[in-house]
């Protein structure tokens, strides 16, 4: 296994980028895969990256890593971290994102999380939303998520591999969606050499077999996406033309509220429920409630090429020695008898929905238009804040990517019926200026 250092950037087999907030152990995760990559202990070879242990990030510009591995080739790229106290966010955006732009396919993001953190990442949040909607769709249906500081009562480096509870977690955590949540402990140092004792040694051993095999092995399994010039441009386009879409679809309900205040106003007899002869209107309404944690609320959501989404029944038991029970039992116990799949990838449908219907007494037109009123204001006020946020958004990323933005937006703006135009007419003429 052989360290080699890239001036170019093809010839690879495997592209995978590490992105994450200062601090959550994205340089200490690149140490052991050089330890792990070059047959060493940790501390037993130089660090190739510093790491932080706090807000102040250590990787100051974007680092490029290229092994050799069972024949393959890999390139990690490891990221400077986000809201670092001493370098600007925007320019830490801009270099991964020149840099992203300079690969021709990206295959794995592992996305770093600190299970344990409580800081604020208002910054983090913004970035990561800047960076994902840069690349292909296919790309970002390739993440691969890594809590840190994860441990169990043990504390041990190696305890808790891919609870289905995690992947809930994450998602709430960073509001994106990962194939894979792996979770680990920062036990080990690569700073110092440790004499390894038959513990520290066998952990060690056990870390690489179970979490950073488990990391190649999941790498593995995805496709390498191209990300050439065009495809990214087409991606952004997309979600351009998407986030005016949004806006547009406001800005209708908008205009079909205005209609029936006006029909209320100088037309009642126009209105359904002011034309009703009863004094008690019948209506439904759909009502979310939440599910309860019986097995017959579990469904597989394994992705084979679509999700499983079969609703089995009566397939998930996840009870402390139950769990350990199936291990010992072998696949029987572990997947599940009805689809196959490992029991693992049985969430719970949180919720479900039901109609119900209810009695209301008949308004009066004067009621009615005050409370079209009253809803009028509060889309008036969420129409100007989605406008105000997309134009924000896209003026960000003006700062930080040489694309042409309206050029872009003339060519949604041909692609469209010109009758229905809407917002694009506005945000080309704010990006103009």
């Amino acid at each position: 296994m052989n360290i080699f250092h890239r001036n170019r950037y093809q010839g690879y087999d495997y592209v995978v980028i590490l992105i994450g907030l200062t601090g959550n152990g994205k340089s200490k995760l690149i140490n052991a895969f050089n330890c792990f990559f070059s047959g060493k202990y940790p501390g037993e070879i130089p660090l190739i990256t510093n790491y932080s242990h706090g807000i102040e990030s250590h990787t100051k510009i974007v680092q490029e890593f290229g092994y050799y591995f069972e024949g393959k080739r890999y390139l990690f790229i490891d990221t400077p971290g986000f809201a670092d106290t001493k370098e600007k966010d925007e320019s830490i955006r801009c270099t991964i994102l020149n840099k992203l732009a300079k690969l021709d396919k990206i295959t794995a993001i592992l996305h770093i999380e600190n299970y344990n953190d409580k800081r604020g990442k208002v910054e983090f949040d913004r970035a990561r939303k800047l960076i994902l909607s840069l690349l292909v769709d296919d790309v970002r249906s390739n993440i691969i998520g890594i809590f840190s500081y994860h441990s169990e009562p043990k504390n041990r480096f190696f305890e808790n591999i891919n609870k289905t509870d995690d992947l809930t977690r994450f998602k709430t955590y960073t509001s994106v969606s990962a194939r894979k949540v792996i979770g680990i402990d920062n036990y080990f140092k690569f700073d110092k050499f440790i004499n390894c004792n038959q513990n520290y040694s066998e952990d060690w051993n056990e870390f690489c077999k179970t979490k950073l095999r488990k990391i190649i092995r999941n790498i593995q399994k995805l496709k390498s996406v191209s990300q050439t010039a065009y495809k990214r441009i087409e991606s952004i386009k997309e979600y351009i033309s998407g986030l005016a879409l949004k806006v547009d679809s406001l800005a209708w309900e908008l205009s079909e509220l205005k209609k029936k205040m006006r029909l209320v106003k100088f037309y009642p007899n126009q209105v359904p429920e002011l034309n009703i002869k009863a004094n008690l209107i019948t209506k439904s309404r759909v009502v979310k409630f939440e599910n309860s944690h019986d097995a017959v609320n579990f469904i597989c959501f394994k992705i084979t090429g679509g999700k499983c989404q079969i609703n089995h029944g009566n397939c998930y038991i996840n009870i402390g020695g139950w769990d350990r029970l199936r291990q010992f039992f072998g696949n029987y116990f572990t997947n599940c008898p009805k689809c196959g799949h490992e029991r693992s990838s049985h969430l719970k449908k949180n919720f479900y929905y039901k109609e119900e219907f209810y009695q209301e007494r008949k308004k009066t037109p004067d009621a009615l238009l005050n409370e079209l009123e009253n809803l009028k204001r509060s889309k008036e006020k969420d129409l100007e804040n989605k406008k105000a946020n997309v134009i924000s958004f896209l003026n960000e990323l003006k700062m930080i990517i040489d694309i042409p933005f309206s050029a872009l937006v003339d060519e949604i703006m041909a692609s469209r019926n010109r009758a229905d135009l809407g917002f694009l007419v506005e945000l080309k003429n704010t990006l103009n200026k």
